[in-house]
């Protein structure tokens, strides 16, 4: 790793919840700003003095119900940015380009490190501009540090991301907004043409009272899963980022998008578009082969 990023600290504690701010600045002094990051939903006011002037009195527990969060949900994002083990791949340097970058499609940039240096917080204002994205444009933010717990809200939301450091205290940001469309035989092709779907019901088994499900395989670009639903057993009504498409490989299946039901027996697919409300019941034992396509 370059010099972008400081070293350990020699003498740490572990990140618990009655640990306070100032003991938590001590032992991870080069977290002080993802703990700014963490404490975004605050105003800048209860932020300063939570923060700052009753760091001594303030425990992590006590900033977790100041913004309304548990106080397990700060504790696992701090541990998290303490190990540096983000929900979503990043680089530094340029290694590691994913495949969906282009600079070319970089279509709005914030530059938050005057922000940042005010004591404020870049949330809002990358919240309010990434609605305004059309599909496939990418998002650009540049930060002092790298920005863990905003890449991980972001990658709940579904977006994908891509950070590099090329000097020091210099990090440019990269958000993907996620495709609503349809995926393209080409990209479903991608995935399929390994499979027998005539024969790969027999991977799996049904269980009593069960769902049963067997990732295939799984890559960059999506996921391929094998599911056996015994009757009665279903999934209820969820949102996803990605679109898929599911086969029915045996039985039949009710399955709901936005409200509207569709029986679909064996041999037929649908389209889930994403972001939209669906859901899945089985009128009788079924097998689907589930393909969700990210990119």
């Amino acid at each position: 790793m370059s010099d972008c990023c400081s070293g350990p600290h020699p003498h740490r504690q572990p990140i618990k919840a009655a640990m306070t701010v100032a003991e938590f600045n001590e032992s991870y002094p080069e977290l002080e700003q993802t703990l700014v990051e963490i404490s975004s939903d605050l105003t800048a006011a209860a932020r300063s003095g939570l923060l700052g002037s009753l760091a001594g009195l303030t425990t992590l527990a006590q900033l977790a119900e100041a913004q309304d969060q548990t106080a397990a949900e700060i504790v696992q994002e701090l541990k998290t940015a303490a190990s540096g083990a983000l929900k979503v791949d990043f680089s530094y340097n340029g290694e590691f380009r994913p495949d969906w970058f282009d600079e070319a499609k970089v279509s709005k940039t914030l530059d938050a490190r005057e922000i940042l240096a005010a004591g404020g917080h870049p949330m809002g204002a990358v919240t309010a501009a990434l609605p305004e994205l059309n599909e496939c444009d990418i998002f650009e933010l540049m930060t002092p540090f790298l920005p863990g717990p905003l890449i991980n809200r972001l990658a709940e939301k579904g977006y994908q991301s891509w950070s590099r450091c090329d000097e020091a205290n210099l990090f440019h940001n990269y958000f993907l907004k996620q495709g609503q469309a349809a995926m393209s035989d080409t990209q479903l092709d991608k995935f399929v043409s390994k499979l027998d779907l005539t024969t790969i019901e027999g991977n799996i088994d049904y269980q009593s009272g069960s769902i049963v499900s067997q990732t295939l395989f799984k890559e960059d670009a999506g996921t391929v899963t094998l599911f056996a639903f015994d009757k009665g057993q279903g999934l209820s009504e969820h949102t996803a980022p990605f679109a898929a498409t599911v086969h029915i490989l045996d039985g039949a299946a009710v399955i709901t998008i936005d409200g509207e039901p569709e029986t679909v027996p064996a041999g037929k697919n649908v389209l889930m578009p994403a972001n939209h409300p669906h859901a899945l019941q089985a009128i009788e034992r079924f097998k689907m082969l589930l393909v969700m396509v990210k990119a």
